[in-house]
Order: C-alpha cells, then sequence, then structure tokens
C-alpha cells in the first residue's frame, strides 16, 4: 500500500482511514492501533466507574475520591492514572449509568436514568440549569439535598421554576437502592462496556458499496480479493489516477488495450474498452449502462445465474490489469 518493496515511502494507494474500517463496514479490516489502544484503555475506567473488586479500584476510590466524583474534580494521583483520566470523556460519551448510591454519577452532566430517559438533566432542563451555583454535584447530593432551591441563583424565570417542578416530582418517583453500586453500561442496553462496541461504534455511520460484501466471502486469493477491493473502491493506478494524483506519465493518459484514444480510467479500462468488452461476452457476462454500480452488478448477476460470479468477476479484473500493465510497462 505504501512502501513496496522499497525502504523509502512510496505514494499511497489509499487513506489509512478507510483501509483500516471493518470489512462490514467497506474497509480492508487492519486494526487501528492507536484507536484500539484507547478503546482497551478504557476498559480501566470502566472497571474504576463500576468499582469492580480490584485493589487498584478501592486503593484509587479512598485515597482521591472520598465523596467526590473523579469527572468533577481536578485530575490528581499518579501519571498512569492521570493519562486514564483524559479518556473519563469519551468513556461517559458511550455510556449510561443506573443510578443506586449515585456517588459515581455528575447530577446535571452524565447520562443517568431519570423516569424514562437518560438525556443529561442539563439538556433537558436548559432553563433551570442556566440558574444552578455549582455543575458538579453528584447525583448522590442530589437525592441527599433537604431543599434543591439552594442550588440555584434565585430569582428564578417561570420557565426555570416550571423545569424546577418536573424535576423534583421525577426524583421523587425515582427508584434507586442506595446500598448498591451505580452500573454503568454501553448506551442504549444493559450491556457491559467492551473495547469491541467501542472501536466498531466508530464505523457506525459509514456508508459503502454492498458489493464490498462480496469481496471476502469469494474464493479468491487474498491478492485478488485485495485487488478486487481497490478496484470497487477505485484505487488502481489507472491513467486516469496517476494523473490526478500528479505524477508524470510518459505515454499519454490513453488506453492502451484498445485504439479508440480513450481516456483510460477504471469504467473504461475494465467494463468499456474493446478488449473488456470481448472479454466479458466471452464470459457471458453483460454490464448495462447507468450510474448505480449496485444495481448495475445485482442485473449481471441474476442473468449470470451461477454460483461463482465475484470469482469470475474478479478473476477476469485482474487478468485484465494484468495484461493491461505488460502493455504499459513492457
Amino acid at each position: 500500500m505504501w512502501r513496496k518493496n522499497r525502504q523509502e515511502p512510496a505514494p499511497s494507494l489509499a487513506a489509512w482511514d478507510l483501509i483500516c474500517r471493518p470489512k462490514n463496514k467497506g474497509g480492508l479490516g487492519i486494526l487501528d492501533l492507536g484507536f484500539q489502544n484507547v478503546a482497551l484503555l478504557l476498559k480501566h475506567v470502566n472497571k474504576f466507574l463500576n468499582k469492580a473488586e480490584i485493589p487498584w479500584v478501592h486503593l484509587i476510590w479512598n485515597s482521591y475520591y472520598h465523596e467526590l466524583v473523579p469527572q468533577g474534580t481536578i485530575p490528581c494521583g499518579s501519571f498512569w492514572w492521570k493519562d486514564i483520566l483524559k479518556l473519563m470523556d469519551q468513556f461517559r460519551e458511550v455510556t449510561w449509568v443506573k443510578v443506586n448510591e449515585g456517588d459515581t454519577a455528575l447530577f446535571w452532566q452524565d447520562k443517568w436514568q431519570l423516569g424514562n430517559s437518560v438525556l443529561p438533566l442539563q439538556h433537558r432542563f436548559p432553563r433551570l440549569f442556566s440558574y444552578v451555583k455549582d455543575a458538579l454535584v453528584s447525583v448522590k447530593d442530589g437525592f441527599s439535598a433537604h431543599d434543591l432551591i439552594s442550588w440555584f441563583h434565585l430569582p428564578l424565570s417561570e420557565q426555570a421554576h416550571n423545569e424546577l417542578l418536573v424535576l423534583k416530582s421525577l426524583m421523587l418517583n425515582h427508584e434507586r437502592n442506595s446500598d448498591l453500586k451505580d452500573v454503568w453500561s454501553w448506551h442504549g442496553s444493559n450491556k457491559p462496556y467492551t473495547a469491541k462496541q467501542f472501536y466498531v461504534s466508530r464505523f457506525i455511520n459509514h456508508t459503502f458499496s454492498p458489493v464490498l460484501t462480496w469481496i471476502w466471502r469469494s474464493c479468491c486469493t487474498m491478492k485478488i480479493k485485495v485487488f478486487a477491493w481497490m478496484l470497487i473502491m477505485d484505487r488502481l493506478n489507472t491513467k486516469d489516477m496517476v494523473e490526478r494524483r500528479p505524477w508524470h506519465i510518459d505515454d499519454g493518459v490513453n488506453c492502451v488495450l484498445c485504439p479508440t484514444h480513450t481516456r483510460e480510467d477504471r469504467d473504461h479500462l475494465f467494463f468499456n474498452c474493446n478488449f473488456s468488452q470481448r472479454v466479458w461476452n466471452f464470459l457471458q457476462i453483460d454490464w448495462e449502462a447507468g450510474n448505480d454500480m449496485g444495481q448495475i452488478v445485482l442485473n449481471a448477476k441474476r442473468k449470470f445465474a451461477h454460483p461463482f460470479f465475484a470469482e469470475v468477476v474478479f478473476t477476469a479484473c485482474w487478468n485484465i490489469w494484468i495484461i493491461r500493465n505488460g502493455k504499459v510497462f513492457r
């Protein structure tokens, strides 16, 4: 992808972010070790906030956070622990807390269930929150307070007062067992945090061509599978791509496999060139015209009516590429 067989860097064929996507999200499935390291380090935050029965967890709670919430205090402790605390916000973004004792969550800023919602109270009651004196109080402090009105700068506006009444009503009806520990879970579920969930969540909104999933289910060799991925993602060094990078081209940008003097891009070389069209006619694969690659491929597969369609297409494209390179470089 980058260095070929040389020690010095070569121009990249695909962006690192693209190839690090999971295979089912359109990438090559190569782990981003930096992001994976963050996912693994967050397991320490998970154990800490869930007060796991581990000596170091008890040591840190008892040494630094007696009657304090970690995410509401200045970072303290060893260099290792300060580095872990830098990841606290990332953990809170992907988790919510079922409050029991309430000493691990911030009343206004953390996602804890009150009523039927886990939206942070600062967003549920924005007008009331604007009057708050201390935004870093714990949930435990909230339930132990004798009068919530002392938490706010007075006088309250009518809208803020109405929100305060709603908040008090929700807190009166809230059920919790203050003798149990708080439970931090993956957002939207009651499942515990896992490094795999965090890593995959980074790519949850990525879109990709469904044709890419055929690559990894095919029986082709890995070399051809990677080639097929680069073909579908338009990352092959066709002359059109080489010119766009921009690199020097000695023999121009026209296709070397046909006499029509047509600009060589991916679509022309593999599907519209006279040579490639003869290949597809021989294989009895019909490519319809259109802009939707996914629909074109699905129609061709349906007409081909054999279970090894992907293997035939990828292998044929690989051989067209080999012949093309032979013409260009030899």
